[in-house]
């Protein structure tokens, strides 16, 4: 067994996938490694014999990409943190696209805990379009971005996005509807690679961008301010061009 403990071969048959987590209890193998697949399922969320059958976790508990069962807490707080949650050292894994690679952070290829820089954060969005998707305030923000058509030297907080198209084509990009001097910039995955940026739009001091994108890829979006006293309500709105 995973013990090195030598056990029947019809007695370990019985055990595997028997809905119980058999590891090491009185007389019984201990089957819960990688060797025997966590005992076929069974021990992705029990810690005890009987403790949880496969697929399922305890009260207040969920599973993350590789069926491992971790309190509720770490799926609301970890997600899009600034560090990529991959399961290194035991941790739990939320680097699928199920948990949209940690909320992003994820997303430039971390390889482990810490692997995505803390720069590269952003509030998840998912593949919604539309008016109005996100809306908050940068008063009182953090200024994680220097965007390209900002006044240089002047930086002012932001609000970052992370962003999957839901098809390929152009889709605009704009903060109508905010109520100071804004900046809008995409970038690629990587939060580093700038793609397009506007300060002003249409004669307004609200910003626009057209950019073509690809399905399958993430965006970063950050709304900016022009100056460094360009704070306040904001407003993005992603609409694919000609709908």
């Amino acid at each position: 067994d995973c013990d090195g403990t030598c056990h029947l071969s019809a007695l370990l048959t019985l055990y595997l996938g028997d809905g119980e987590c058999n590891e090491g209890g009185i007389l019984e193998p201990n089957l819960n490694c990688a060797d025997y697949s966590y005992d076929s399922g069974d021990c992705l969320g029990g810690s005890t014999d009987g403790g949880t059958p496969t697929g399922e976790c305890p009260e207040g508990e969920s599973l993350d990409c590789v069926g491992a069962c971790h309190s509720d807490w770490m799926f609301d707080s970890w997600p899009g943190d600034g560090v990529c949650d991959d399961g290194s050292w035991g941790g739990i894994d939320l680097d699928c696209v199920e948990f949209s690679y940690d909320g992003g952070d994820c997303g430039t290829g971390g390889t482990g805990d810490g692997g995505t820089p803390m720069e590269c954060t952003g509030e998840y969005l998912g593949t919604i379009t539309g008016d109005s998707v996100a809306s908050g305030s940068t008063t009182l923000g953090s200024s994680m971005y220097t965007s390209s058509c900002g006044l240089t030297g002047h930086d002012s907080p932001d609000a970052s996005f992370f962003w999957y198209p839901p098809s390929t084509g152009p889709y605009t990009f704009s903060t109508a509807g905010s109520d100071f001097d804004t900046v809008i910039a995409i970038y690629e995955s990587d939060c580093t690679t700038e793609l397009a940026c506007n300060d002003d739009a249409l004669g307004t001091s609200t910003s626009s961008v057209e950019l073509h994108v690809s399905s399958g890829s993430s965006y970063v979006i950050v709304v900016d301010g022009y100056f460094f006293y360009s704070e306040g309500s904001y407003v993005l709105n992603i609409n694919p061009v000609g709908l």
